[in-house]
This record gives C-alpha cells, sequence and structure tokens, in this order.
C-alpha cells in the first residue's frame, strides 16, 4: 500500500526536482515548520546555517534522524482509493463515475507526494570566537507524479483504470565541515560548509492499476552514483539580544551528479533567509 510505501522509501527514494529541498533536520525545526536558518545554532548548524555556529560557544554532539511526507492535493488518498477499487463491480454505471472520479483526482495538474529525510551525525566546538563543525549525514529528498494519465475505460461490464507514476530521486551522502567565526560580541557571525557528496540518483516508474496495490520498492530503478564537492555560505545578524535576521546560501557551486538513465543532475543554489525574535526564553518566534 502507497502509506506503507512512503516511509520504507524515504533513505531509498528521492525527487522529481533538480535542486534537493531543504530537508526538515532536528526537532526544533520540524516543530517550527521548518524554520532553522535564523534559531540553531547547536550542531545542527552544520546544516541550516554555519553561522549559527559562532552565535553561542558550547560544544555539542547529536546523532538523529527525521522523515517528513508531504501529499500535494490529497494524491495518497486517490492512488489508495484506486488500490481498492472493485473493475468487477456488477452496478457498472456506477463504477464507471467512481473510476473517473479517481481519475480526475490522481490526475490533478500538482499532485505529487514527496518525501524528504536525513539521518546523521553532527558535532560542534569552538575555539573562542570561532567555532567549527562537523556532520556524517544521508540526506533524501524524493517524490512521485504521474507521468501518464489514468484512463478509465469500459470493456464489457468490466470497468479498469490504467495509469503510470514516474518515480525520481537524490540520496546524498555527505561529510561536511563547517567554519564560522563572530564579530562585535557575537552581533554578527559568517560561516562556510564544505561537503563531499556521494549521490545516489534514482529514476523509475511504477503501473497505476485499479484494484491492484501499487508497487514502489521494485520500480525506483537501479541507482547511479557519482561523488561532487558543494559549498553552503550563511550569515547572521544580531541587532539585540532578542532579534536575529538570517541568511543562507547552499550549493552555491552547482554539485553535478551522474543521472539514473543518462545525463547530468544539478543541484541549483537555494538561498533562503529567516528572523527570529526571542521576547522570552521560552517564546522564539520565527519567519
Amino acid at each position: 500500500m502507497l502509506y506503507t510505501i512512503a516511509s520504507l522509501m524515504i533513505l531509498a527514494f528521492p525527487a522529481q526536482v533538480g535542486a534537493v529541498e531543504f530537508v526538515t533536520v532536528g526537532p526544533r525545526a520540524m516543530g517550527m515548520g521548518g524554520a532553522g536558518v535564523a534559531v540553531t545554532t547547536d550542531a545542527l548548524a552544520t546544516y541550516w546555517n554555519p553561522a549559527g555556529l559562532a552565535m553561542t560557544q558550547t560544544v555539542d554532539i547529536r546523532i538523529l534522524g527525521g522523515v517528513q511526507v508531504i501529499d500535494r492535493l490529497g494524491i495518497a488518498d486517490a492512488v489508495h482509493d484506486l488500490e481498492k477499487f472493485n473493475p468487477n463491480d456488477p452496478n457498472t454505471a456506477a463504477n464507471l463515475a467512481k473510476a473517473q472520479s479517481i481519475a480526475a483526482r490522481i490526475n490533478k495538474p500538482g499532485a505529487t507526494i514527496s518525501l524528504n529525510g536525513s539521518a546523521g551525525l553532527y558535532i560542534k566546538g569552538h575555539l573562542g570566537e570561532h567555532a567549527f563543525g562537523l556532520n556524517v549525514s544521508d540526506v533524501a529528498t524524493g517524490g512521485g507524479f504521474v507521468s501518464t494519465p489514468i484512463t478509465a475505460t469500459q470493456n464489457g461490464a468490466a470497468v479498469n483504470l490504467a495509469g503510470a507514476m514516474a518515480l525520481r530521486g537524490l540520496e546524498a551522502r555527505q561529510l561536511a565541515f563547517s567554519y564560522a567565526y563572530a564579530f562585535s560580541d557575537k552581533t554578527f557571525s559568517i560561516g562556510v560548509t564544505g561537503k563531499i557528496i556521494q549521490g545516489s540518483s534514482y529514476n523509475g516508474s511504477t503501473a497505476l492499476t485499479g484494484g491492484t496495490d501499487v508497487s514502489v520498492t521494485d520500480n525506483f530503478g537501479k541507482s547511479t552514483l557519482s561523488t561532487a564537492f558543494g559549498i553552503d555560505v550563511g550569515a547572521i545578524y544580531r541587532p539585540s539580544s532578542w532579534l536575529r535576521f538570517a541568511v543562507v546560501a547552499k550549493d552555491i557551486n552547482q554539485p553535478t551528479f551522474n543521472a539514473a538513465g543518462g545525463g547530468e543532475l544539478k543541484l541549483e543554489p537555494q538561498i533562503r533567509s529567516g528572523m527570529a525574535i526571542n521576547p522570552y526564553s521560552s517564546l522564539t518566534l520565527t519567519a
């Protein structure tokens, strides 16, 4: 079933897009809907924003993982209904209408399912205003989208539903080193991360047939391995103890991997900014 498969796919199967999305790394960022650029100052800053490493003089070691499934426009429910569909229901007219409804929901423009996940070891240390970070992690993004639209056809008393879903992805196993420095009593900090990335790209497809379980784990294809180097840079400005502005640019050198099925898969630079307000020690507002 699609719901069960989603949890199994995350570390082996990634996305239909060219750039890896910001995966929600860490429980605090997950609780804030993924806002980690301005608030993360522990070892996870090696992922979110290396400048955050220099905002506190601490030693931190973390081992963690997380999974996020994003169902856009309800395609998971629609595929679940496709799997339960009975092509041989004796009420042919009603069954055809039901099939057409399922097809319309699955074929809806923008209907996709995305899977993001991460797991790794994150370490932070400091020497005065100089901060250092290391992470050994596996970051995966992925998804499925309809490549052959679902059609509902009547064959005698039977009603058939058939189409196909494309599966795309990139899993990035990376060894990352970060350095950050804070100026003017931590009013301003800058940071940089260098990453050695082993990319596993996937390109597969699975049939969507009424009354049949959707198989994903056997159909996302054989991985294509290649290695690249990536660079992230970030900055944080703290005009007061309760206010921070931050910006980070990931993969500014556009790491390029061999794509499954031929060609290249290039990670486009991604820029994210954020603001954090801490009116009280127990309250953080982000944007």
